[in-house]
Formats: C-alpha cells, sequence, structure tokens
C-alpha cells in the first residue's frame, strides 16, 4: 500500500496506485449542476475526493426539442385525453427531452 494526499486526506491505495471512485451516472435535458458548478455538454467529469474515495460524474446531456402537430377541427379538438375548444398553441408532455405541442 502506498499514501498519498488529495485535498488535506491522507489516503491508503493499493501498490497499482489505483483509488477507489464513486461514479454517479447521469441522464438529464440541457444542463446539470453537480457540487455547485453547472455543465451543459456530456462528458465524464471528476470532483472532490470525500473518504478518499474521488467522486466522478458520467453525465449525458440531451437538448430540449419539440414535436409539433398542427390540427384543425370545428367544434373541439380532442388531443392527449384533453378536449380544447379554443384555437392556440398547447403544451403537452415531455418524454426523453422532446415536449409535445
Amino acid at each position: 500500500y502506498q499514501t498519498a494526499t488529495f485535498n488535506d486526506q491522507t489516503c491508503t491505495y493499493d501498490i497499482t496506485g489505483t483509488q477507489e471512485t464513486n461514479t454517479t451516472t447521469v441522464s438529464v435535458c440541457d444542463s446539470y449542476t453537480w457540487n455547485g458548478t453547472p455543465y451543459t455538454s456530456s462528458g465524464v467529469y471528476t470532483g472532490p475526493t470525500v473518504n478518499c474515495v474521488i467522486q466522478s460524474l458520467n453525465l449525458t446531456i440531451t437538448p430540449s426539442s419539440t414535436n409539433t402537430t398542427t390540427a384543425s377541427a370545428v367544434g373541439s379538438y380532442t388531443w392527449n385525453g384533453q378536449a380544447y375548444t379554443t384555437s392556440g398553441v398547447y403544451n403537452g408532455t415531455t418524454a426523453n427531452c422532446v415536449t409535445q405541442v
């Protein structure tokens, strides 16, 4: 075993130099804040060493988008289980970062 100091912590790790890593995997739309830092790009990010364990973030960011459906109706129109009687633009559900409009 070898000893090294990380962020004012004295840690012991095996002879190969491998230190334990705690990886958090996250998939989100647009951006993600981790340890107070906002991220807008996918990637693997290294955070602080806590109790001799390196914190790591495996981040996948998908940009938000919309899927627009145009409809014309006389009287009313039912969309996603809701009846509409007034013309307009309505937001539906969002799944996998795609909002139905």
